[in-house]
C-alpha cells in the first residue's frame, strides 16, 4: 500500500507512503486512498489527517499516468485524483492536511479538498500546470473562495512558490509550525475540533458551505477535457523529454484552427 493508516485518538492519520516518488499521484496512489478511507479505522475515525511521508507533502500528478490513464478525456474516472479530492471534501468527517514541505499541483489540490490546512514553516505550494498545457482544475474551482479570484489566478499563471508565511497570512492554511510538529498539530487541532461537537453538526456545516460555494465537481472533470490536446501533449511531451516545450506555433496568427476541442 502507497498509503499507510494509523489511530490516534478519534483521528485516523493517512500517510502518502512513497517518498521516494515525493509521494506524487498516481492511479495506484489513488486507488490506495480510497482503501485507506474504506478502511475500518478511517471509516470508524470521527476526522481524518493527510500528510506525506518524507520531505514532501505531494509533488502533484504522475506524469506517465495522466497521459496515459485517460485522465485528460475522462476515459478513466476510476483512478482520477478529482474523485479523491471530492470525497474530502464531501466527507461528513473533518478532514485536514498536514502539509509537511512542498507541495505541487495536484499536491495543492489535495490539500484544497481537506476542509482544513496545517502547514510546516518550509512548507512551499505551486501550481506549475499551465507551463505543461494543463490546468489545475480542482485547484481553479476550490481556490479563489478562500484566497480570492485575482489571487488564485495570479499564482496560477505565474506558477511561483507561495511560501507557509504567505499561505497563512491570506487563509489558504490556518497555522504554520515547526516541520516536526506539522502532524502533532494538526492531530491536536482534529481532535479539539471533534471532542466536543455532535457529529451531525459538523457533517451540516461542511454540507452547508459546500452549497454555498457551489462547487461543479462534473466541470472540474470536464474542464480538462476541453484543453487543447496539441498544446497539452507538446507540453507534457516536452516535461517527459526535459526540454523546453514550444507553445510558438499555437498563440494567434497560426492558420490552424482546428485543434481547440469544442466545448
Amino acid at each position: 500500500m502507497a498509503v499507510d493508516v494509523s489511530m490516534h485518538g478519534h483521528v485516523a492519520l493517512l500517510t502518502l507512503n512513497e517518498p521516494q516518488r515525493r509521494n506524487c499521484i498516481s492511479g495506484k496512489l489513488v486507488g490506495d486512498l480510497h482503501a485507506a478511507l474504506d478502511s475500518r479505522e478511517a471509516a470508524g475515525a470521527r476526522a481524518i489527517v493527510i500528510t506525506g511521508a518524507g520531505s514532501a507533502f505531494c509533488a502533484g500528478a504522475d506524469i506517465h499516468d495522466l497521459l496515459t490513464l485517460g485522465w485528460l478525456n475522462g476515459q478513466d474516472r476510476t483512478t482520477s485524483p478529482v474523485g479523491v479530492f471530492r470525497r474530502l471534501k464531501e466527507s461528513a468527517q473533518v478532514t485536514i492536511a498536514a502539509v509537511n514541505g512542498m507541495a505541487l499541483g495536484g499536491g495543492v489540490e489535495l490539500m484544497l479538498g481537506a476542509d482544513l490546512a496545517v502547514a510546516s514553516v518550509d512548507a512551499t505550494f505551486t501550481l506549475p500546470e499551465i507551463a505543461h498545457g494543463v490546468i489545475p482544475n480542482t485547484g481553479l474551482a476550490l481556490l479563489p473562495a478562500i484566497v480570492g479570484c485575482r489571487r488564485a489566478l495570479e499564482w496560477v499563471l505565474t506558477r511561483r512558490a507561495v511560501t507557509a508565511n504567505e499561505a497563512l497570512a491570506c487563509g489558504l492554511v490556518s497555522q504554520v509550525v515547526a516541520t516536526a510538529e506539522v502532524v502533532p498539530t494538526a492531530l491536536a487541532l482534529a481532535e479539539r475540533i471533534v471532542a466536543n461537537a455532535s457529529p451531525g453538526a459538523i457533517a451540516q456545516a461542511k454540507r452547508s458551505l459546500n452549497r454555498h460555494a457551489q462547487v461543479d465537481w462534473g466541470e472540474i472533470e470536464a474542464s480538462l477535457m476541453r484543453l487543447p490536446n496539441e498544446e497539452w501533449q507538446e507540453g507534457l511531451g516536452a516535461f517527459t523529454e526535459r526540454r523546453k516545450p514550444d507553445y510558438a506555433r499555437f498563440w494567434p496568427g497560426d492558420s490552424d484552427r482546428t485543434r481547440i476541442n469544442p466545448a
